[in-house]
């Protein structure tokens, strides 16, 4: 029988005899170190992100001496809008770290109970 372009034959699947049929088996993979490096690098951009933002404030405050009138003006509201986004992400980056601290937890649980579920049934 020819088959026509673009249509394969699927090979058909014996089922497995009673004596080698076997329970199948499932199990979630969770890197415990790796999960932790993923964890230093996001509180490592917060500490980089903290440092930066102080060495700006100390840089500013003596220039901040400096200006008077309309220049002040635009700094303070230029700075209010930069540091409540700053401030944005770096609350982003502590939900990030605390989600992927949660899914860990859920990973391991999920993994005791699929393995308890299978040893009870063997």
């Amino acid at each position: 029988m020819r088959h026509k372009p673009g249509h394969h034959k699927t090979p058909r699947r014996s089922s497995p005899s009673a004596d080698t049929e076997t329970m199948p088996s499932m199990t979630i993979s969770f890197d415990p170190t790796r999960h932790a490096q993923h964890l230093k690098a996001l509180a490592d951009a917060d500490a980089a992100i903290e440092s930066h933002l102080t060495e700006l404030e100390t840089q500013s405050d003596a220039l901040r001496a400096q200006w008077s009138g309309q220049a002040q003006q635009a700094y303070e509201r230029t700075h209010a809008q930069w540091s409540w986004h700053m401030l944005d992400r770096r609350a982003n980056l502590k939900a990030a770290s605390d989600a992927a601290n949660k899914a860990a937890e859920l990973l391991v649980d999920a993994n005791r109970r699929v393995t308890q579920s299978w040893r009870s049934l063997s």
